[in-house]
């Protein structure tokens, strides 16, 4: 039944995705990159997978790439913004302007760091519980104030 079927589908891309969580995490200690790296080897490791089984069984996979590259494309001027978050993300998570538990003040808004994500910085604001979602290309092209220890009296 479809269900079923979508439920083993399902439960092959989060057994793949948590193995190459499992070797990235070898390899780094930082979570988030952890996360970005295993995400994107999962994603390739299926589309090569599904492209070399519909080649072993006789479909040619000539007219299926070039259909991908045109929608790629396609998309590439459609998520400008998807993109550029996810190209400042990965430039964040390799300079590391702040880690998890800082506090940070970005494009105005001050809160301790929670997350960093493909998308987005989520802050966590002090003075009333909220969540920020601060999408990463603003991040990038930000100035980031970061407070010291001395500032919350903590020294």
């Amino acid at each position: 039944s479809k269900p079923s079927l979508m439920r083993t589908i399902f439960s092959l891309f989060t057994s793949t995705e948590s193995f190459f969580m499992k070797i990235v995490s070898s390899f780094t200690s930082d979570f988030d990159i952890a996360i970005l790296i295993a995400k994107f080897c999962s994603y390739s490791f299926w589309a090569y997978m599904s492209l070399s089984i519909l080649g072993t069984i006789g479909i040619d996979t000539k007219p299926f790439l070039t259909v991908l590259n045109i929608a790629f494309i396609t998309l590439g001027f459609a998520a400008k913004d998807i993109i550029t978050s996810f190209f400042a993300g990965i430039f964040i998570l390799l300079i590391r302007p702040f880690q998890r538990g800082s506090v940070v003040c970005i494009q105005g808004y001050r809160g301790q760091v929670v997350s960093v994500d493909m998308r987005y910085v989520k802050l966590l604001d002090q003075t009333n519980g909220n969540i920020v979602l601060i999408p990463l290309s603003m991040v990038y092209g930000s100035p980031i104030v970061l407070e010291t220890a001395d500032q919350h009296g903590l020294s």
